[in-house]
């Protein structure tokens, strides 16, 4: 998974260094989105933990700790990587020597070309996301589980060394 990260961050740095700035950052921002996600577990828990007293106090409690969870994840939700890299490549079309080309066929690969980039700043963007969200997501809920029921957290644990395990042959 690190290798991953760091081909990617190494990739959106070969274009500018505030492209790595802001992949890092979005990586960031996924990983506390993904602590927020794990509030509304906490909230769940908490409704279950006071079950035999369940009164307006404790209501208020899961509310909160809801309410600070959905807010939480909206603030930390999304971001762009290749934006520059998209404004550079048009940037480039335009001062290339496209005398070959007609120019409807010029029109045609400079969109393909743009469509393709963009397309690839969604896939990353969505790979990354998965990825670092999922990963913090199976941690935190990990560590929760280990605070509350060891043998559970025990197997989640091992569920994301095997997950890792597997993600680092699939990128071989």
């Amino acid at each position: 998974m690190f290798a991953l990260i760091k081909r990617v961050l190494d990739l959106a740095g070969s274009f500018s260094p505030a492209a790595r700035r802001s992949l890092t950052w979005g990586m960031v921002c996924n990983i506390l989105k993904a602590f927020f996600m794990a509030g509304m577990l906490g909230a769940v828990f908490w409704a279950l933990e006071n079950r035999d007293h369940l009164d307006a106090v404790v209501a208020l409690q899961c509310l909160g700790i809801l309410a600070v969870s959905v807010i939480g994840q909206y603030v930390f939700q999304g971001f762009h990587i290749f934006r520059d890299l998209r404004l550079r490549v048009g940037d480039r079309l335009k001062a290339a020597p496209m005398g070959y080309f007609s120019e409807q066929r010029l029109s045609a690969v400079t969109t393909t070309l743009t469509t393709t980039v963009h397309q690839l700043e969604e896939f990353m963007t969505i790979c990354l996301t998965g990825l670092t969200g999922g990963v913090a997501m199976a941690v935190i809920m990990s560590l929760f589980f280990l605070a509350v029921a060891w043998p559970i957290a025990a197997i989640t644990f091992a569920g994301i060394a095997a997950g890792l395990c597997v993600l680092n042959v699939l990128r071989r």
